[in-house]
């Protein structure tokens, strides 16, 4: 299955790239605390949240792994539970699955990055 890893390819083309999840790691459109503007100070508009480390990240790349959309929603229900949010399991399912339908319209490879709840192909260069 398609999935996103965090990468810092293409760090820096945005003034307000960040990455704090280490390279390769596992990401998800994790929990958020505000709805703010994609551009403002928090980053929760334009990050992705590692599984583990539940850091963000504006960057990650498209690879294949060896998991299901069942899988997936575990990694992130124990991210959300250790992380300390609520725990819903309708919303953890939705979450993983709309991560598995987000990453399908991308090849292997791809450069992504999460602006206000899309993302978007980077170019390299």
């Amino acid at each position: 299955m398609k999935v996103l890893v965090a990468t810092e390819e293409t760090q820096g083309q945005r003034k307000n790239d960040f990455c704090r999840v280490p390279e390769g790691e596992l990401v998800f459109t994790g929990p958020r605390h505000t709805k703010g503007a994609v551009d403002d100070e928090c980053g929760c508009s334009r990050s992705l949240t590692g599984i583990d480390c539940r850091k963000g990240t504006t960057t990650a790349c498209v690879v294949e792994r060896e998991m299901t959309e069942a899988d997936l929603a575990d990694a992130i229900r124990e991210s959300v539970k250790l992380g300390g949010w609520p725990v819903e399991d309708a919303i953890i399912v939705k979450m993983a699955h709309r991560m598995r339908h987000l990453t399908e319209q991308f090849r292997v490879g791809a450069v992504l990055e999460y602006r206000g709840g899309t993302l978007k192909e980077r170019l390299r260069g």
